[in-house]
């Protein structure tokens, strides 16, 4: 007897909305499995495991409003905003790797004059991957995923991120999850005090989702480094 089995994501998506005024952070699930009831002959059933995640079904984090200089309790030096954060549960019962996907789009806001001085041009969003506009940092309790303004692809060298920009296949660790793991994901944030008029009203929206595909006969490249791009010599699906 033959049971064929497709390998299918299962994926967790947060998005984090930075309004230059207000913002929230929003998360949901939805499952992704491979299954089958088993195909009998005499005795003999086959059937496949199921990769999905567990709850929360949601998360909201708030962001207050933010002026040049402030940043969220995480960063460091630490400020007074909260620190956004989502935790999944992987509940499958064949083991997984986990992928972390982030999209960032931005939106230019209306920039003011400065007292003394000329009307600036807009930034491209809130976060525009330079130095004056906002700074994150990706995190979960062992790994980097983005640091300030930038992420490492599958060869660790740092790549620069804009108000535009998405990154795949972020590896999650290089040890499979089982039923019951947690991972929490934390997104802090700061805006420098060089941040300019130009951001006057621009935003900035982070969308990050958690990706699983089973670990069974899908051994990890040697490469592939926690934190990382891990895409090539790899199948997510």
């Amino acid at each position: 007897m033959r049971n064929r089995r497709a390998k299918r994501a299962a994926t967790v998506a947060a998005a984090l909305l930075s309004l230059g005024a207000t913002g929230t952070f929003v998360a949901g699930v939805t499952f992704g499995l491979f299954s089958s009831a088993g195909h009998v002959s005499g005795n003999n059933t086959f059937t496949a495991g199921v990769v999905s995640f567990g709850s929360p079904v949601s998360t909201t984090c708030a962001i207050t409003p933010m002026s040049p200089g402030d940043a969220s309790t995480g960063w460091s030096p630490a400020g007074s905003n909260a620190t956004c954060t989502y935790q999944v549960t992987f509940s499958g019962n064949v083991p997984a790797f986990l992928g972390l996907d982030l999209t960032i789009t931005g939106a230019a806001g209306t920039p003011v004059a400065p007292y003394g001085g000329s009307t600036p041009s807009a930034a491209s969003g809130l976060f525009d991957g330079t130095a004056n506009g906002l700074q994150l940092l990706v995190t979960d309790s062992a790994t980097n995923f983005v640091n300030n303004t930038t992420y490492q692809n599958q060869a660790g060298t740092p790549v620069s991120l804009s108000s535009t920009s998405s990154v795949t296949d972020l590896l999650i660790s290089r040890t499979a999850s089982t039923n019951g793991a947690t991972d929490t994901i934390t997104v802090n944030y700061k805006l420098p005090t060089s941040a300019s008029n130009a951001y006057n009203s621009a935003s900035s929206t982070i969308v990050l989702v958690i990706h699983a595909v089973q670990a069974n006969n899908n051994a990890l490249p040697v490469g592939c480094a926690a934190g990382n791009v891990c895409s090539s010599g790899f199948n997510w699906s």
